[in-house]
């Protein structure tokens, strides 16, 4: 200490002479010498000498008033730039620094040290400041560990959701540290339990040994550690009784830590089940009181129904210029003023009724009921032991969950709690803004006086990265990413409190609104809640776990340990283990301008999801919002009321059922609908064509139709008697709600005559109840036998390894399982025989689900892409004429597909560019009825004629929605979605395929040379929105591992011709390799800094080439180390550097070039941005007789280009095209021309006349 002390006044004494630099007057260094970096006040920015290397984007000098003094550096724009600073050389491993700097940001800016391996990581160390437009100092300490090959220091804003636009930089100065450094691993602790807790301890410049002290109860493995240590491991062990609320202390001299630490109140019931996952999975599957349920009705009603403004109104009220702030501002006043805690004083609840509720629910079918217990405002509903803000202190007063209790106990239905209350700490952060950080010393005098806000609010804690932005706290849901984490005083009492609900008022169910349990990924929490409801309930019902916990996002070790829930969505196949569906018909929280919108789901939608769940092994919980006076409206009592209306005709085909072999039919139940997030993905439109199964025991089946059946009759096709799902012979249809029904089971199916009065519920659903003879007989044997050799027979006429085919070995296993049931004979007894069919039928069933050869997501050692050669373009396709609208028709793939738009959009022809680039398509959405084709069988194509060879033929898409019958195929004809599957060489219904930057396809082998279709086709009435668009495609050419690419398939040109690859020509852009970006209809790429590509598999010939060029744009400065570099096949040294220059704007294309050594052959070649973002239009390569492209611009639809010896001109779609030369002669005239046109000439100046308008070019 001493020796920083003589530093300081040394400072002092060179201020005091003028001594020192040119800044003296506003900057104070920390010490004299020892500063790493050599130009702390910028003044030589950009220089590599000073260290300051010239960071990529807008990064520049400035002075005057923007800047902190003399000369600053400052980076404007989102992710606009960098400011780098080189540390490579000048830190020391596993050494202390101290960094102190100025910064100015307006919002979040990132001060990043990358290869430091601080902290034992090879990731980047983050320090995440926002100034709020003003200089400040920033400063902190960090110790490095082992360092990577080269150390840097970066500013700049780009992560997180609340990017700074304006970032400046003055006053650099990184100095090895002396001062003591005492660390831990923890700051804080919580305990419960005897399970032990680590922590590591580090030091660096103690000239003591450290010495630990613990409170009583806790025991450490050790009270002393040697100087220094480096991340050195304490183990903590707890009696589990002591009452614990204390520090660690650790001292080594004149430095110290501290560790809270304190122990749960409420201790766990003992019992099998252990807080663990492993333990926890004991559970394995829901109660049957549960399964046998279904249908659940939930009050997620609090204060934030109060205000009658909708979800998350506690905090969004703090958040300025959203709707709810500005109601806010408007009926309460200045939020600093009247807060949520106001709030909570305002609702009184003065006309609820719980009785009144529960009977209503009882009587519309619920078989459970649950009630908000917690909200994320914190405010518990029952005499809660531990949090003082409750409602039997403020707001209505009154005991809700009790009272709630009691009602659910009156009509018999088992009582559930919802606790939200884990993520009140990060979710009420903007309060801080407000009245989030009042104390008890500011209620003098108030109506809430003697209470502590921060009981409620729960804010006397720095705030989470990006919390400015109200979106960012769902990536900060598990506590990461920047999430600031509870303390040990905070998870303590959320536990008590927790427990404390438990043991007072025995729910049968538990409802945690987190990923999993809460805090599962930061301490034990929550699965001690868990261990101790489960032994709870075993205790009470001799020995058997009898409570459900349901929590959301589990991985397949969760869902054997808690049921998982699904927010406002529906799995799209049946689930092994059971679920739930946690849904409402309108906002969380009660919403006014959902009643007067008429925004209500109706009884209808809420029953046609409730059968649709059941059916796949589910139950439903649906939210009814409550009114801050505790009553509901009266349009949600007719919803209620509808779904009453329909139960009591038809509840028996929903309580006690389980799910049947297959789950459902129709379009919704062939229909892909993937889950986003915890669920999300409601809103499927069903019809009376869509069918859904579920049976009680061996003898009935329900079989449920959303909606009326046409046409006087349904027909069950699962049900055919060439299927295998049906067993048994059926005795007996009745509609429920109405009559015997008669009805013909054939090879077509189970054909269903309906009454000609249908049931009143029948729009809703109609229900037949299908009685089964449980009696086996060899007859029923024997007609499995029959539907399996009949299955086998139809697969045989299309077995192969082609996708879609099926594959022989499947066969042969169906064949085996059909001479094995052919054994049996009349003289079996009836379980024989029983057994005998269960078998076949698995077989038959196992053999349907996945006997052909898979398409989709196909994996391989070796291709050659040939894209460009045989399908012209890979991406941002050419389309019909020059118009930019979204719709349109596709330049070089032909489309029996056309919708008429009415906003002005275009027609749907094939073409969409929603996204802002054009994308292959075919989908309706609510406007398949003005199709001027056969909307049954869209199609996209085109004729190509390929060698013989083993292909993959596959798009990657941005969107694929609600498709069932939506295939791609390779075929020797033009299919419909009726033939595609055996007339196809081969096929895939790309519903099951996803968005996620994949590639999904077909693979097909071709004996010889043939002429194929290669497209889509897809029945777009199956349902009213659906759709895909296919941003990219390939065609691959397989080969073995050993194989060399083929010349006659790479890209090549004739002699004196340079290789010209515009993007839409590439082989294949990744994700990871920028975003698409368009100019009329020329596609270009906005790359991603280390971002890669394939430009294609290219033939150099014999030394052909002789410089590679890009046509590259870019806004501002570009970093001079910017480059595109290039690499052959696997080599990871790149054979050309390109330059990444500034050509004044990214959508202005300027050739940059670079001369290549000799290359000869074939070879792959892939591109990445080196340290740039710029734009990339086109790249090639120059014959050595040639010179390069001259100039490039962009003009409407079309691209020129220039060499020595011609003119070559792209995106021509039936076009008249002219060329004269500079005295007016006409070199060349052809009309309707589409594609590319080359035209051969000597050097000099010409005029292009593309449709009438002219392009002065100049060829040299």
């Amino acid at each position: 200490m001493t020796q920083i002390k003589f530093y300081s006044l040394l400072a002092i004494i060179s201020l005091l002479l003028n001594i020192g630099n040119s800044q003296a007057q506003c900057y104070t260094p920390l010490y004299p010498t020892g500063n790493i970096v050599t130009d702390p006040e910028c003044n030589n920015y950009p220089s590599s000498g000073s260290g300051w290397a010239k960071g990529w984007g807008n990064a520049a000098l400035i002075s005057g008033a923007t800047a902190y003094c003399g000369s600053s550096i400052q980076v404007t724009g989102a992710c606009g730039g960098s400011i780098d600073y080189t540390l490579t050389g000048k830190l020391l491993p596993n050494t202390s620094y101290r960094l102190k700097c100025m910064l100015y940001s307006n919002k979040e800016a990132y001060i990043t040290l990358n290869g430091c391996g601080i902290n034992g990581s090879t990731a980047d160390f983050q320090v995440i400041k926002n100034t709020g437009s003003t200089w400040q100092e920033v400063e902190f300490k960090f110790r490095t560990g082992t360092l990577a090959a080269a150390q840097n220091f970066w500013l700049n804003s780009c992560a997180g959701s609340n990017q700074a636009t304006d970032i400046r930089l003055d006053n650099l100065e990184i100095y090895q540290s002396f001062d003591p450094v005492l660390t831990t691993s923890k700051s804080s602790i919580w305990l419960n339990g005897t399970n032990p807790v680590s922590f590591t301890v580090s030091g660096s410049y103690l000239t003591d040994p450290i010495t630990l002290t613990a409170p009583a109860g806790v025991t450490l493995s050790t009270y002393s550690i040697p100087a220094n240590p480096t991340a050195q491991t304490v183990t903590l062990t707890y009696d589990g009784s002591s009452a614990v609320n204390d520090t660690i202390t650790l001292t080594s001299g004149t430095a110290t830590a501290k560790i809270p630490i304190i122990s749960a109140t409420e201790k766990m019931a003992t019992g099998a089940f252990q807080p663990t996952w492993e333990s926890l999975s004991q559970f394995n599957e829901a109660p049957e009181w549960y399964k046998d349920a279904k249908f659940g009705i939930w009050a997620h009603w609090g204060p934030q129904c109060q205000p009658e403004q909708g979800d998350w109104y506690a905090r969004f009220m703090y958040y300025s210029g959203t709707s709810q702030f500005n109601w806010h501002a408007s009926n309460y006043g200045n939020q600093s003023v009247f807060g949520f805690k106001d709030v909570i004083n305002a609702w009184k609840a003065q006309n609820w009724n719980p009785d009144s509720l529960v009977h209503l629910y009882k009587n519309a079918g619920a078989e459970y009921f649950f009630a908000l217990a917690n909200h994320h405002d914190n405010l518990d509903m029952w005499d809660s032991k531990y949090q003082p803000w409750n409602t039997t202190v403020v707001g209505p007063k009154q005991n809700i969950i009790q009272k709630w209790s009691v009602a659910a106990k009156k009509y018999g239905l088992p009582f559930g709690v919802s606790v939200h209350a884990s993520h009140a700490w990060s979710w009420m952060e903007p309060s801080q803004d407000y009245d989030g950080k009042l104390t008890t010393a500011d209620g003098t005098g108030k109506w809430w006086e003697g209470l502590n806000p921060q009981d409620l609010y729960a804010q006397n804690h720095e705030r989470s990265s990006g919390s400015s932005n109200s979106g960012t706290i769902h990536s900060q849901w598990d506590w990461e990413n920047g999430a600031s984490l509870p303390d040990a005083a905070y998870v303590n009492k959320f536990y008590n409190r927790t427990l404390d609900l438990i043991n007072k008022y025995n729910p049968d169910l538990l409802y945690f609104d987190d990923t999993a349990l809460p805090f599962w990924r930061i301490n034990n929490a929550g699965l001690d809640i868990a261990a101790h409801l489960y032994n709870k309930s075993a205790t009470a019902n001799d020995g058997t776990n009898q409570a459900v916990i349901l929590g959301k996002i589990l991985n397949e070790q969760q869902k054997n340990s808690l049921v998982w829930d699904v927010e406002r969505g529906i799995p799209d196949r049946p689930q092994s283990k059971y679920w739930q569906t946690c849904t409402c018909i309108g906002d969380w929280h009660y919403n006014r301008n959902v009643y007067n919108n008429n925004q209500y789901k109706s009884a209808q939608t809420v029953i046609r999801m409730l059968i649709d769940i059941v059916s796949k092994n589910g139950n439903m919980l649906l939210s009814i919002p409550i009114r801050g006076d505790g009553t509901i409206d009266e349009k949600e009592l007719a919803v209620v009321q509808g779904i009453t209306a329909w139960m009591n005709v038809n509840k028996e085909s929903i309580h006690g059922t389980r799910p049947w072999i297959t789950f459902g039919e129709g379009p919704t139940a062939d229909a892909v609908n993937p889950i986003s997030a915890q669920g999300f993905n409601e809103g499927i439109s069903y019809n009376a064509s869509d069918i859904r199964y579920v049976k009680k025991g061996d003898s009935l089946l329900y079989v449920t139709s959303m909606g009326w059946p046409a046409d006087g009759k349904i027909v069950l096709k699962k049900l055919a008697s060439n299927q295998p799902y049906l067993t048994t012979s059926i005795k007996n249809v009745q509609l429920l709600g109405g009559e015997n029904l008669s009805f013909t089971r054939h090879s077509e199916g189970l054909t269903i005559n309906l009454p000609a009065t249908r049931p009143a519920t029948a729009n809703v659903a109609t229900v037949f109840k299908i009685s089964l003879d449980t009696l086996v007989t060899f007859e029923t044997l024997q007609d499995m036998i029959t539907a399996a050799e009949e299955t086998s027979s139809a697969a045989k006429l299309n077995a192969g390894r082609n996708s879609g085919q099926y594959s022989p070995e499947a066969i042969t296993t169906l064949e085996a399982a059909i001479a094995a049931a052919k054994v049996y004979t009349s003289s079996n007894t009836s379980d024989e025989l029983y057994g005998a069919i269960v078998t076949l039928q698995t077989a038959i069933i196992a053999f349907k689900n996945s006997a052909r050869t898979a398409g989709g997501k196909i994996e391989y050692v070796k291709t050659q892409n040939i894209t460009n050669k045989y399908l012209k373009e890979a991406r941002a396709f050419a389309r019909v004429g020059t118009s930019t609208t979204r719709f349109g028709q596709p330049a070089h793939w032909t489309a029996d597909f056309n919708i008429p738009q009415t906003d002005g959009s275009g027609t749907k022809q094939g073409i969409d560019k929603y996204a802002g680039y054009n994308a292959l398509m075919l989908g309706a959405w609510s406007d398949a009825g003005r199709s001027t084709v056969d909307a049954k069988n869209a199609r996209l194509y085109k004729k190509v004629t390929l060698p013989a060879g083993r292909y993959f033929f596959g798009a990657n898409y941005n969107q694929l929605y609600n498709l069932s019958k939506a295939y791609i195929f390779a075929s020797k004809t033009i299919p419909t979605t009726a033939n595609v599957e055996s007339t196809a060489i081969a096929y895939h219904n790309i519903s099951a395929d996803a968005a996620d930057n994949s590639m999904y396809g077909i693979e097909f082998t071709l004996a010889t040379e043939t002429e194929i279709y290669l497209g889509w086709v897809a029945d777009l009435t199956t349902t009213a929105n659906l759709e895909f668009r296919a941003k990219e495609i390939e065609l691959l050419q397989v080969l073995e591992p050993t194989d060399k690419y083929i010349a006659a398939n790479a890209i090549t040109a004739s002699s004196n011709t340079d290789i010209l690859l515009s993007f839409a020509e590439f082989a294949r852009v990744y994700s990871t390799s920028g975003t698409y970006g368009m100019v009329s209809n020329t596609g270009y790429l906005i790359g991603t800094s280390g971002g890669s590509l394939d430009l294609g598999v290219i033939d150099f010939g014999t030394n052909k080439y002789n410089k590679a060029f890009v046509n590259t744009g870019h806004a501002g400065t570009v970093n001079n180390s910017a480059s595109y570099e290039l690499y052959l096949d696997d080599q990871t040294t790149a054979f050309a550097s390109i330059p990444a220059v500034n050509s004044g704007s990214a959508t202005s294309f300027i050739k940059s070039e670079t001369v290549i050594g000799s290359i000869t052959g074939v070879h792959n070649v892939t591109l990445k941005f080196n340290n740039h973002t710029s734009s990339l239009l086109s790249a090639g390569f120059a014959d050595a007789g040639t010179t390069a492209v001259k100039e490039i611009n962009l003009s409407e639809s079309y691209t020129i280009f220039t060499s020595k010896n011609s003119i070559r001109v792209d995106g021509l779609y039936n076009s008249d095209l002219s060329v004269f030369a500079v005295d007016g002669s006409l070199v060349m005239k052809e009309t309707a021309i589409s594609g590319k046109a080359e035209i051969p000439v000597n050097q000099g100046i010409y005029l292009i006349v593309i449709n009438g308008k002219g392009k002065k070019v100049i060829v040299e």
